[in-house]
């Protein structure tokens, strides 16, 4: 079975890239060769990828979905252009989740500075603020991964947070 990207359904998508161009940006983007994608998908060749990105031969689903995966992109992205439903879902989410990343980092922030004004009456809290700073270090690790994660998936279908 094969789905086709040329023709009547491609002219829906006509401002956006073609299916080709979206394969290509992908496998670019991996720093990978037509050959090195076809070998990964079964070809000996890289022919098959030469045609599939020139928009001459679509790819059977099962190729599709194989595609997808080695590329790490969103399957209704690399068919349509447009994010898949789960991603659209997913910005708000991992934003709220952020900010509720960053609320921990105000708090503990302030409890660092409230440490240090009280170590400045005498009060010693050098644990805690070792502590303190080990969480901030983590959180802020944290934060940029999943900042980066989500901006690669995002990076496709031209957005970011």
């Amino acid at each position: 079975m094969s789905i086709y990207f040329m023709g009547d359904s491609e002219k829906k998508y006509s401002s956006l890239e073609s299916f080709g161009q979206r394969l290509t940006k992908a496998r670019r983007k991996k720093g990978m060769t037509q050959l090195e994608l076809s070998k990964l998908l079964g070809y000996s060749t890289s022919g098959s990828v030469c045609q599939i990105e020139a928009g001459k031969t679509p790819p059977n689903v099962l190729i599709l979905a194989k595609i997808a995966d080695i590329l790490t992109v969103d399957l209704h992205w690399l068919i349509t252009g447009t994010a898949s439903r789960a991603v659209i879902r997913l910005k708000p989410l991992a934003i709220h989740h952020l900010d509720l990343r960053q609320q921990d980092i105000t708090k503990l922030r302030t409890e660092m500075a409230d440490l240090r004004i009280r170590e400045s009456f005498g009060e010693f809290h050098g644990s805690r603020n070792d502590e303190i700073e080990d969480q901030l270090e983590t959180l802020h690790l944290y934060c940029q991964a999943v900042r980066k994660s989500l901006n690669e998936v995002l990076d496709d279908i031209g957005e970011s947070i």
